[in-house]
């Protein structure tokens, strides 16, 4: 005789524990509930044996459920367990096990019944009656879909039996782990309902971890529901807002109708309130900056979209805002009671990480009005900007003493137009103060991701396909504030320059200064101009020459990569013309098509930028590697030597990329000359790279360097000249060579009270 089945249910929420318990009464042969993982210790020591658990991840410790659960394993023996929540549940996948299942909550019954009869073999019914120990009163079920998490093991799925065009196995529903879809192994199923699926996924040509939702094939042949699946993957696409998450691709492979999306490991808001985890007032600023910004551009773009919620609020490396891609389709935008419910929402998600005393008054009182029927209320995106703008003035009045208004609609018109005249003035004088005394030096990003790029085969400038082995590519060009350290570091320790200079570097070379470092550094880290164009410790270092570039990658354990390596990084293996594919767009990169004022346009009208920009500000120049910035802002050298395309005989270093004085050529193929290593302008700089992920192994060190004296000359370079923001450059081979402009002075000297741009940059560039 079959032992009885027995389902104990965990859930600190009563109404939740007690409709789970009603709903589930005829599915098995016992029921014992409980609160807490602490409960249920006592109800396991009087079993013999535990079918199944259906357990509600608590708020304070969510690892508590698993830890009984393993207990319990190891007292009764092997059982499958559901876990689910109302908050994302994605730092617990790793301790999901073989036929256990996520749902978030409010979980839909009939998926979980059909669970339950898959996991412990049970008939439709089981008409037995919960245990009397237990109450169970009726709870209406909500009418919600949910979405259940589960992991799929066993042996791989057989292709190619009952096939649909394309060749996968004919899945109505979800598809299993392990098999592949073009260029995509599915891992992990992430949520699931009547129509979708989501799955984490590996895209294996670049090893890149991805998600990807699919439409359900019985809906394939519906070319309504095909549309409308293609409408949100195209709408999603066209999201390009530094702080919203990436669609990548659309396509139907093997039958089967995806598009792959960012897949974002971080904690959302919801996450982190439930640990307790406290912010600091500059990352909860920049949690509302990043949300209004990103508001403001779905409603400036006609984007409808979904509400952000403390759920899909992320927060990468402990500060930056990341919002999971919630928009819809075209052609459209909030309601003005939408609005009201957004701020609502944005409001709960900040509240539990402020407190009154001890969180910054502007801050606190912004949060504090978001979404309420108050006269000062913040019930619309433009009144969030505004409470934005207003920070600096806030503080100041905070400073002298003033204090926020609380006032109420019922309060009469002439209050309320007294007290804003009274504010009025108040923050007006404490602007003029803000504009002296509280102004903000610019906030110094940390840039050390690299990406890893895979060996493998390439086509390499017009088409030779070649083969280079992995090796790991910093994402960003190397900025103002990490030159600083290295420079504070060497000028410290001389005789360490000797392990890390070239060998061949010049004898007369004694300073790896930057041209007007001191004027450069003074300006960034105060957020001024530097010759005329604004600038800030997060944007590229220029004025270094190769001699410089190269020895700050030796102290950083690093290398200049090759240019072979450069183009791989900017072309993928697919060979694309430029980063993001084969279009040109300038508004995706800075370049200077747009550096001077025009008769039909103004300076950095096209791309945002006249001169430099942050290393990571336009997120649109990036290659599928995920390597930023190698078609425009600066050019860079690398660790390339050929001949000089005037003078045959003189072997120079080889730059690549465009930069913001570039003004032709774009096309990652183009090769650029320097006119000698020791060559210094300010829109040459420079990325390394690394043979490993750096940080894995400590006894790594690049490889000793080639000896310049042991070259000898090559064919000059091609398809180039001597142009501005790049020098000698081209297309490959066989591309006719543009005009040359005017060279560049060898340095600049601020007393001599000319404009260094019109000098340097005064005609465009040609390369």
């Amino acid at each position: 005789m079959s032992s009885p089945t027995v389902l104990l249910i965990v859930d600190e929420n009563e109404a939740d524990r007690m409709a789970l318990a009603q709903a589930l009464a005829g599915s098995v042969n016992m029921i014992q509930v409980a609160s807490t993982p602490e409960e249920a210790m006592g109800i396991i020591s009087n079993l013999s044996h535990l079918s199944a658990m259906v357990g509600a991840i608590p708020e304070t410790d969510g690892s508590s459920l698993f830890d009984f659960r393993d207990h319990v394993y190891k007292t009764l023996g092997p059982f499958v367990s559901a876990f689910c929540s109302r908050s994302d549940m994605s730092q617990f996948y790793g301790r999901v096990i073989t036929g256990d299942k996520l749902f978030y909550k409010p979980v839909e019954i009939p998926v979980l019944k059909e669970w339950l009869a898959e996991s412990v073999g049970l008939p439709p019914q089981v008409q037995a009656p919960v245990p009397a120990t237990s109450t169970v009163p009726t709870v209406p079920q909500p009418q919600t879909s949910s979405v259940p998490v589960q992991t799929h093991t066993g042996p791989q799925p057989t292709m190619g039996e009952e096939t649909q065009a394309g060749g996968i196995e004919a899945y109505e529903e979800d598809l299993p782990v392990g098999i592949q879809i073009g260029d995509y192994r599915l891992d992990r199923i992430i949520q699931r309902d009547r129509d979708f699926a989501l799955y984490e996924a590996e895209q294996t040509s670049i090893n890149r971890k991805v998600a990807i939702k699919t439409l359900y094939r019985k809906h394939r042949r519906d070319p309504v529901w095909v549309q409308a699946f293609v409408n949100e993957a195209s709408a999603r696409a066209k999201v390009n807002h530094p702080n919203v998450s990436l669609v990548y691709e659309c396509v139907q492979e093997q039958g089967v109708n995806f598009y792959t999306l960012e897949l974002v490991d971080s904690p959302s808001l919801a996450d982190l309130a439930a640990q307790r985890t406290s912010l600091s007032d500059d990352t909860i600023w920049g949690i509302l900056e990043s949300c209004c910004s990103a508001l403001e551009y779905f409603r400036a773009h006609q984007m409808q979209h979904r509400l952000l919620t403390p759920q899909t609020i992320l927060l990468q490396n402990g500060d930056q805002t990341r919002i999971a891609n919630p928009v819809k389709s075209i052609g459209g935008i909030l309601s003005p009671e939408e609005e009201v419910q957004q701020m609502q929402y944005l409001g709960a998600a900040l509240k539990p990480f402020i407190r009154k005393g001890g969180t910054d008054p502007s801050l606190y009182s912004l949060i504090d009005r978001m979404g309420e029927p108050r006269i000062d209320g913040i019930k619309t995106i433009d009144g969030l900007r505004k409470g934005l703008n207003a920070d600096v003035q806030a503080k100041t009045t905070h400073l002298a003493g003033a204090k926020t208004p609380e006032l109420s609609d019922k309060e009469t018109n002439k209050k309320a137009l007294v007290t804003g005249s009274l504010i009025g003035a108040i923050l007006v004088l404490g602007g003029i103060a803000a504009s002296f005394f509280l102004k903000k030096a610019p906030e110094v990003k940390e840039y050390n991701t690299f990406s890893k790029i895979p060996a493998g085969p390439f086509p390499y400038q017009d088409g030779a396909m070649i083969d280079l082995p992995e090796f790991w590519m910093s994402q960003h060009e190397v900025t103002i504030a990490q030159y600083a350290e290295f420079l504070e570091d060497a000028e410290s320790k001389p005789t360490s320059l000797e392990a890390w200079k070239h060998p061949d570097q010049p004898e007369d070379k004694t300073s790896y200064r930057p041209k007007n470092w001191t004027d450069m550094y003074d300006a960034a880290m105060k957020g001024k101009k530097f010759l005329d164009g604004p600038l800030n410790p997060n944007c590229p270092v220029t004025g270094v020459d190769w001699w410089d570039a190269f020895t700050y990658a030796r102290w950083k354990n690093a290398r200049l990569p090759s240019e072979k390596e450069w183009e791989k990084a900017a072309r993928g293996r697919a060979g694309e013309i430029y980063p993001w594919g084969n279009e040109l767009d300038y508004s995706k990169f800075n370049s200077g098509i747009d550096q001077k004022d025009k008769d039909d346009q103004k300076a950095g009208s096209v791309d945002g930028y006249q001169f430099w920009s942050s290393v990571d500000d336009l997120t649109l120049d990036m290659s599928r590697y995920g390597v930023t910035g190698m078609a425009g802002n600066v050019t860079e050298w690398t660790n390339t030597w050929d001949s000089h395309p005037d003078n045959p005989d003189m072997m120079v270093p080889i730059k690549r990329g465009a930069s913001f004085a570039t003004s032709e050529n774009f096309e990652s193929t183009s090769r650029r000359a320097a006119e000698e290593a020791g060559e210094r302008n300010f829109y040459t700089g420079f990325r390394i790279v690394s043979d490993v992920e750096p940080g894995t192994d400590p006894d790594y060190s690049p490889p000793e360097p080639e000896r310049l004296t042991n070259m000898t000359s090559a064919p000059p370079v091609t398809g180039g000249s001597k142009g501005k923001g790049g020098k000698a450059s081209g297309k490959g081979k066989g591309a006719a060579p543009p005009a040359p402009a005017p060279a560049a002075p060898s340095d600049w000297d601020p007393a001599d009270g000319k404009d260094p741009f019109s000098t340097i940059f005064a005609t465009p560039a040609k390369g």
